[in-house]
């Protein structure tokens, strides 16, 4: 995206620098969460910053790996975000998914186009421009409303599309 502003001021717009982040006055706010075919979505998590290895792992132990196993999923796929390998996958994540019972598969690198959660991010942001309802002054309150509005049919329709 860009913005125009006479030399010497700033400009504000909404910037999308990744799949799943938000730029707001230059700080960045980062989601995650999980999709399944039955029950949308899974443990929505929206803070400032960015996400790393540290982040992930403790994302996934306490808040995402629990509520997948609830529900019955086994299987995992993840996308090729640097995040995973930061530390490395096999000595941070690997006992996590273990300890929950759960499988993971990565994606190759550079296929966003295999991810079925890209194009709920798609959604989620295609939303966070076009919806005058929301507040952008609590961009954390935005993505969580229109998160809220992301349905387990949506979620299976963006699922099937690439997988069938």
């Amino acid at each position: 995206d860009r913005g125009y502003a006479p030399v010497g001021r700033n400009t504000s717009y909404h910037v999308a620098p990744s799949q799943r982040s938000w730029a707001y006055n230059r700080q960045h706010v980062d989601l995650a969460f999980a999709i399944s075919r039955v029950h949308g979505v899974h443990a929505p998590f929206a803070f400032w910053g960015h996400m790393n290895a540290v982040i992930t792992a403790a994302y996934f132990d306490r808040a995402l790996l629990p509520d997948l196993s609830q529900h019955g999923i086994e299987l995992v796929i993840a996308d090729g975000g640097s995040y995973w390998a930061e530390e490395g996958p096999q000595t941070l994540l690997r006992p996590i998914f273990a300890r929950h019972n759960l499988n993971l598969l990565y994606l190759p690198p550079y296929t966003p186009w295999l991810n079925p959660i890209e194009k709920v991010n798609g959604w989620i942001k295609g939303k966070m421009k076009s919806d005058l309802g929301i507040d952008r002054l609590d961009p954390i309150g935005a993505i969580r409303q229109i998160v809220g509005r992301v349905t387990p049919a949506l979620c299976r329709s963006f699922i099937d599309f690439l997988y069938g």
